[in-house]
C-alpha cells in the first residue's frame, strides 16, 4: 500500500510509492542495421518507475520502504526503454549505456532524510546514467497528485498540479475557494435549482415543474452513481496493486477519467455555486465577454488563446500543454484534432487544466464503464 508524506507541497518519492519518469526522451544510442549501412543513432523514449529505486533511505521508511536522497538514489528498470540499440556499436552516444541508471537533478531544499535532501514528484530527472551527467532531456517526473486540499489553499497552491492557485479557484476577493465533497458539490447544484423551480410553481406550469422536479431527483440517483463508479475504478486500481502490480500496469486496472484521490489532490471539488467574478472580460465579435462565472473563466483559461492574449500569455494554453503531456507520456497515442480532452473534476467545479486532471476521451471511450462515468458528469454538468 501507498504512502503519501509531502515535502514543499510535493510528494516524496519513495520505493511503495507511484513516482514515474515516462518517456524521457531523447536517449539517443547507436542501433542497427551493422556496417555499411549503420549503425545508426536513434532517439529512444526511457521510461522508470520508483518501485525499482535502489539506494534509498535505510533508517527512516515510508510505508516501511525506503525514500529517494538526492546524489545517492536512483533508478533501475530491467527494461528502460532504450533495448533495441546495441551494446557493440557503441550504445548512448554520450555514456555508451543501455538500460542504465534514472537519476533526480533537484530535490527538496529543506526537508532531509539522514542528511540527504529528499526527491519529490515533479523534481527533475534524467535517464540512462552510468553516472551523471544526463543524456536526456530533463523533464518532470510525474508523481500522483494527492496533496490534502486544505494544506495546499493554506499555502496558495492548486491541489492538483502544485501552481499558484489559478484565477478560477479563487473568489473575486481573491482568497481560495472552499474546498467541497464531490457528493456535497452535486447536492448544492441540484438543490439550488430544485428551490429555484420550486419558487416558480403556480397553477399553469405545474405540470412543467413536476417534470423538471421529477429529471433532478433522477440527477441526484445520477450523482451517486458516477460517485460509486469513481471509487469502484479506485479500488479496482487498489487491488492490482495489492496483488503486486507495477504502478503503471494498476492504474490501467481503472479509468483514467477519474482521479487517484477523492477530495484531495487532483480530486479536490470547490464550492464554486454561488460565485461570481466582476472584472475578467474578454472582447469578442459582438463586444465585451464576460467571464463572470467559474465555469465561464475555466473554460477561457483552459483554451481560449483569446483570453491569454488578454492576460498576456503569449505561450500554449494549458489545454495544449495538457495534450503535449499526454503525448510524452503515452507514446505512440496521439491526440487527433477531433478528439477531446475531458476533465476528471470538472472545470465548473474549479478542476485544474493542468494534464493531471485531464484524458483525452479517445483513450478511454471504448471502456463502457469509463465512458458511462463521463456521460453522467457530462449530464450533472449540463444540469441547470
Amino acid at each position: 500500500m501507498t504512502k503519501n508524506v509531502f515535502a514543499g507541497t510535493w510528494e516524496i518519492a519513495a520505493e511503495n510509492g507511484m513516482n514515474k519518469s515516462i518517456a524521457r526522451f531523447p536517449d539517443v544510442c547507436m542501433s542497427p542495421p551493422s556496417p555499411p549501412a549503420g549503425p545508426i543513432p536513434i532517439p529512444y523514449p526511457d521510461t522508470s518507475f520508483s518501485n525499482n529505486l535502489k539506494s534509498g533511505s535505510s533508517t527512516v521508511l515510508i510505508g516501511g520502504n525506503g525514500a529517494a536522497l538526492a546524489q545517492k538514489s536512483y533508478y533501475k528498470e530491467p527494461v528502460l526503454g532504450d533495448e533495441a540499440a546495441t551494446r557493440t556499436f557503441g550504445a548512448n552516444i554520450l555514456t555508451h549505456q543501455i538500460t542504465g541508471k534514472t537519476y533526480f537533478q533537484a530535490w527538496c531544499m529543506d526537508v532531509l532524510f539522514e542528511g540527504k535532501n529528499v526527491c519529490r514528484h515533479l523534481d527533475i530527472t534524467t535517464s540512462n546514467h552510468a553516472c551523471p551527467p544526463s543524456t536526456t532531456v530533463p523533464l518532470p517526473s510525474a508523481e500522483m497528485m494527492a496533496m490534502p486540499a486544505q494544506q495546499a489553499l493554506d499555502e496558495d497552491k492548486c491541489p492538483c498540479c502544485g501552481a499558484p492557485l489559478h484565477p478560477y479557484q479563487k473568489g473575486d476577493d481573491g482568497k481560495p475557494l472552499k474546498p467541497i465533497s464531490e457528493k456535497d458539490y452535486y447536492e448544492k447544484k441540484i438543490k439550488t435549482i430544485e428551490d429555484a423551480t420550486k419558487a416558480k410553481l403556480n397553477k399553469k406550469n405545474a405540470a412543467r415543474v413536476q417534470y423538471k422536479l421529477d429529471a433532478l431527483k433522477q440527477a441526484r440517483a445520477d450523482a451517486d452513481k458516477l460517485i460509486a463508479m469513481k471509487e469502484a475504478s479506485r479500488q479496482k486500481v487498489a487491488a492490482a496493486k495489492a496483488a503486486g502490480a507495477s504502478p503503471s500496469d494498476a492504474a490501467k486496472a481503472g479509468c483514467p477519467n477519474v482521479t487517484e484521490k477523492d477530495g484531495q489532490g487532483c480530486g479536490t471539488y470547490f464550492d464554486t455555486q454561488d460565485v461570481k467574478y466582476s472584472s475578467p472580460v474578454m472582447v469578442g465579435a459582438t463586444g465585451q465577454i464576460p467571464l463572470d462565472t467559474v465555469k465561464k473563466l475555466a473554460n477561457a483559461d483552459f483554451s481560449s488563446t483569446q483570453y491569454h492574449r488578454v492576460i498576456g500569455n503569449t505561450g500554449p494554453t494549458p489545454k495544449d500543454t495538457a495534450i503535449q503531456k499526454w503525448e510524452e507520456a503515452n507514446q505512440p497515442h496521439k491526440v487527433g484534432a477531433d478528439d477531446i480532452m475531458d476533465h476528471k473534476t470538472p472545470k465548473q467545479a474549479g478542476g485544474c487544466n493542468s494534464a493531471y486532471n485531464t484524458a483525452p476521451r479517445s483513450w478511454y471511450n471504448s471502456n463502457p464503464d469509463c465512458a458511462e462515468i463521463e456521460k453522467l458528469q457530462g449530464q450533472l454538468e449540463t444540469l441547470q
